[in-house]
């Protein structure tokens, strides 16, 4: 995987790659203010990713090449993402007498110990996390086959971008959702992403995420169930986790009291774009309306910018 660094410049897309449309958002930093220049969106055909997996390179390559050009963005920088069901998540713990610069040769060297079964070749990329153990260091490693990784790259760098950085959909999520509540949260608490695939499920805790899961599409009265089922699945690991908020991002309004009152936990709509300058040529109508839907994009493009 690509490495994990600050990359962010005077002009950033993010392109979130996702299972029923592409979503582009371009972000310029103009006098130490992050200003969105333009945003756009192409739907996809419902076969053309399944599973995390382009099953039509073509169809992807003419969705991204067209962003590119509504939104005048050939030849930037971008930060791409790959759907959490592309990618391999496992906290381990490293000796804390290897040194920073050895420890991804140390993990490449014992790839197959922490991923055992996996023959195809992988990429990697890791982090250390907020954990302290004695004598050792506990990181995340985040793994992705090669494979399908390239794939993803080569579509987009051949449709007009130049990725710099591949990240993760639940990550960028989670640092969008951080920029919109202008603040890092300790406590746990609960995200929700819907999106006409279905909706993503995240339980964060000290700004790390220890619980994720795909809810498939579902009829709003049955959708609170399965948030239900999703939290006590989580709680049967985390025993003692107590959360106390749900950050929602989008298509709930209507049934947002009702979920208050069944899992008792507040609610918080979320939506980090007030706090954004918008380039003369952005429509803030259709940006309000929208811009829930480019929390993931937002997400990758601020990646490198503290928040």
């Amino acid at each position: 995987m690509l490495p994990i660094s600050h990359v962010f410049s005077h002009s950033i897309v993010g392109l979130d790659i996702h299972a029923d449309e592409i979503r582009l958002l371009h972000l310029k930093k103009k006098r130490q203010k992050i200003c969105i220049e333009n945003f756009a969106f192409v739907p996809l055909t419902t076969d053309a990713i399944q599973d995390g997996k382009i099953k039509q390179i073509e169809v992807i390559y003419l969705a991204i090449k067209k962003l590119v050009e509504m939104t005048n963005t050939k030849n930037c920088r971008a930060i791409i993402a790959l759907p959490g069901v592309s990618v391999i998540m496992k906290k381990i713990l490293l000796p804390a007498s290897i040194r920073e610069s050895e420890q991804a040769h140390e993990i490449k060297s014992k790839l197959n110990h922490y991923l055992p079964g996996m023959s195809e070749e992988l990429c990697f990329d890791f982090v250390k996390t907020n954990s302290t153990a004695q004598n050792e260091n506990e990181v995340l490693l985040v793994a992705s086959r090669s494979e399908q990784l390239n794939m993803y790259l080569t579509v987009t760098n051949e449709a007009g971008l130049k990725t710099r950085v591949v990240d993760v959909d639940s990550f960028a999520l989670l640092r969008a959702v951080f920029f919109s509540l202008q603040k890092k949260i300790a406590s746990a608490a609960v995200i929700l992403d819907v999106g006409i695939s279905g909706t993503q499920f995240l339980i964060f805790k000290n700004q790390e995420i220890i619980f994720k899961q795909h809810l498939g599409v579902v009829l709003e009265e049955f959708l609170i169930i399965q948030i239900k089922r999703a939290i006590q699945v989580c709680l049967s690991t985390y025993s003692h986790l107590q959360l106390d908020t749900v950050y929602l991002t989008n298509g709930f309004h209507l049934i947002s009291q009702k979920m208050q009152n069944e899992l008792g936990l507040k609610i918080v709509f979320i939506n980090p774009f007030p706090f954004l300058d918008t380039a003369p040529a952005v429509n803030k109508e259709s940006l309000s309306n929208l811009g829930s839907r480019f929390l993931v994009s937002l997400g990758l493009a601020m990646r490198s910018v503290c928040i």
